[in-house]
């Protein structure tokens, strides 16, 4: 008495593990190759000065007189916002 190969699906498990074998193998040689590049060695971090540098906004503007430079809001110590043209020193 001669055993019948198991079947899974109308795939006998030979034929099956076949297959997935050449998946596996197509897979394999689909893979992309990665790249042969060292990955950069990182310098020392940066100060806060140099990251002030790098990121702070350059501000340019021509100055006619003192009031026109970029100055705190309140230098006139009184934190009233709206009296800081009279209070401005000369």
């Amino acid at each position: 008495m001669t055993k019948a190969p198991r079947v899974l699906n109308g795939l006998s498990i030979p034929a099956l593990f076949a297959a997935l074998f050449a998946v596996l193998l197509l897979l394999v040689a689909c893979r992309q190759a990665e790249p042969a590049v060292a990955p950069a060695s990182p310098g020392p971090p940066a100060s806060y000065q140099e990251l002030a540098r790098h990121y702070a906004p350059v501000i340019k503007q021509g100055a006619a007189t003192d009031q026109d430079y970029v100055t705190a809001a309140d230098f006139d110590g009184d934190w009233i916002g709206n009296n800081n043209w009279q209070n401005q020193p000369a």
